[in-house]
């Protein structure tokens, strides 16, 4: 397994990951959260990108009220989403709009989804294996992600001081909605299972320090929906700071935030240890 300090990869031929990121901001409301998560999914989608084709087929897990779903479409791509929650994929059928028909969206269970093998030439997974019995879901994701395939998974780590700190918090003091309580945080030693499922993986962390920008966000303060400008420098700085000291000292990732697991799907081929011929 390679972890990503700084890679670079080419755009989308369409539309590119601004585009997306774009359509994602006009179509659902601003929060702070939405900053942390724009790092590794500009990451995973550059990932994604080579077999980002127009017309491509491609599996939103865990998609809420499918805004990257239907972002995704726009970029002529066809689209399923599908999460756990029925009112929230009835929210996504109700807040598409015209242009993005190639998106579609259904209620299913993660650990039993109902496709056949073979189906998706892409997989995109935004903080739902934390939920979620994720080895079943990796299985599951494997099976229908086509040979060649590629898949991302952008989760919330076990290591972060401030995040094992706020997790004591909310378990002891502050309990979380009955369908938001996290089952178990990815530790660095889990990703080896990335591996052993799809071939290739590379993973990518993200936030060292910029979390502690999240602290009156967390306690839900309702100036903390969106940064100010003094927020939006400061989130920008301890970025930079962050990226800085993990290109640096490598051995940090295990107390990141967050991580963008990149996959690619190996090969029957391959799978079977057979040469090319």
């Amino acid at each position: 397994m390679t972890v990503l300090q700084g890679a670079s990869r080419p755009p989308l031929a369409s539309g590119g990951c601004e585009e997306i990121l774009s359509s994602i901001a006009r179509h659902r409301p601003r929060d702070v959260a939405d900053r942390y998560v724009r790092g590794p999914l500009v990451a995973g989608l550059a990932h994604l990108a080579p077999v980002l084709r127009p017309g491509a087929r491609v599996l939103d897990v865990g998609c809420g009220r499918g805004p990257l779903s239907r972002a995704l479409a726009l970029n002529g791509l066809c689209v399923t989403g599908i999460d756990v929650s029925g009112e929230a994929v009835a929210a996504a059928v109700r807040e598409s709009w015209a242009d993005s028909r190639r998106a579609t969206f259904r209620v299913s269970d993660a650990c039993d989804l109902p496709f056949g093998g073979a189906t998706f030439d892409a997989l995109v997974s935004v903080s739902v294996l934390q939920y979620v019995a994720w080895p079943a879901v990796l299985r599951e994701c494997r099976r229908v992600l086509a040979p060649g395939g590629r898949a991302i998974f952008i989760e919330n780590l076990r290591g972060h001081p401030l995040a094992r700190a706020y997790r004591t918090v909310r378990r002891t003091a502050w309990p979380y909605a009955p369908d938001l309580v996290p089952r178990r945080h990815l530790g660095w030693e889990d990703l080896g299972v990335f591996r052993d499922a799809f071939g290739s993986v590379e993973v990518r962390p993200f936030h060292l320090l910029s979390p502690a920008m999240l602290a009156s966000h967390a306690l839900r303060e309702p100036r903390a929906a969106t940064f100010g400008p003094i927020g939006n420098g400061g989130f920008r700085l301890l970025s930079q700071l962050d990226a800085a000291l993990l290109s640096r000292w490598p051995g940090l990732a295990r107390s990141a935030w967050l991580a963008c697991i990149m996959c690619t799907q190996r090969s029957p081929r391959r799978e079977t240890g057979q040469e090319a011929s």
